[in-house]
């Protein structure tokens, strides 16, 4: 065993990067993500009515994700500054959320209201 006064174990140090490692590779994987389809079967059948609120559903539900993704951008901000705290500070860091998942299908239900909307259009819907 090396005295402490002489440099820190490589024993140690291995054991370190390797904690560091994996936390880092857990820290990498994300949600799998899968958004609304920008064109679904059916489209070409849905009357204007039902255009109409689809669109608004959409809308509605992106708004609560694109709210829900500001606040997990919070959450991640506030652990990423936890994340210098000694000891626990690297769990907090790691447990940082990079999936997206929120943004990811809010643009997927905004894609679809572009959908949506032409399909309002090339109906003829008031």
């Amino acid at each position: 065993m090396r005295d402490w006064k002489m440099g820190v174990p490589p024993l140690f140090k291995r054991t370190l990067y390797v904690i560091f490692l994996i936390l880092n590779i857990c820290g990498c994987t994300a949600k799998q993500v899968v958004p609304v389809s920008m064109v679904q079967p059916g489209d070409d059948h849905l009357t204007c009515a039902d255009l109409k609120r689809q669109i608004a559903a959409n809308d509605a539900a992106a708004d609560k994700l694109l709210r829900d993704d500001k606040a997990v951008e919070n959450r991640n901000l506030a652990k990423n500054v936890g994340g210098a705290v000694p000891g626990i500070g690297i769990f907090l860091a790691a447990s940082t959320d990079l999936s997206n998942e929120e943004q990811v299908n809010a643009r997927a239900l905004l894609d679809r209201n572009e959908r949506l909307r032409f399909l309002v259009t090339k109906n003829g819907c008031n």
